[in-house]
């Protein structure tokens, strides 16, 4: 992927020691040592690069990629979430993880992402996405609305909400 290259910073690095050490754990991409994705139990998948999921920037660079995705389809799927959870996360690359315990205030690497994709501010437009109704919709998008006002710098700079409906 081009941010191995553009982003070294995104991904779990390593040093020219582990990648001695351990070869089939960690690949060098233009002189950066960055360290192969894995499940805690199993040894590592040679073809995909870890990213740190304890950074805040990461969290909004694949924050705005779902956000893409979504907007062309009506769901996206991820192949071993549960290695993205922060406390998985934390156990699986311990000191590597250097964006700490917390980027986001506690709220989760998932909570983060699925909050952002289902509201955000498009230019001067706040876009929120339904996806069902139950008795948490309405004060879920009045928290989202509330938070993407705030974003564009108050009600007076908004001109306008889309409500995303298409999944209903």
């Amino acid at each position: 992927h081009e941010w191995t290259r553009t982003h070294p910073e995104y991904f779990v690095r390593g040093t020219a020691d582990d990648l001695a050490r351990d070869p089939a754990s960690f690949i060098e991409v233009e002189g950066n040592i960055l360290a192969c994705g894995r499940d805690p139990y199993f040894p590592a998948w040679p073809e995909v690069v870890q990213f740190d999921a304890s950074r805040a920037d990461v969290r909004r660079a694949v924050t705005e990629v779902v956000a893409g995705i979504a907007d062309r389809c009506d769901g996206v799927r991820c192949d071993m979430a549960m290695l993205m959870l922060d406390d998985v996360f934390a156990r699986t690359w311990g000191a590597r993880a250097v964006g700490g315990p917390s980027p986001d205030g506690g709220q989760g690497y998932w909570p983060t992402v699925i909050a952002a994709v289902r509201s955000r501010l498009e230019d001067d437009a706040v876009v929120l996405r339904i996806t069902t109704f139950n008795e948490q919709t309405f004060e879920s998008l009045e928290t989202q609305m509330a938070e993407q006002v705030e974003a564009a710098g108050g009600i007076d700079k908004v001109s306008g909400f889309v409500l995303d409906l298409r999944n209903n």
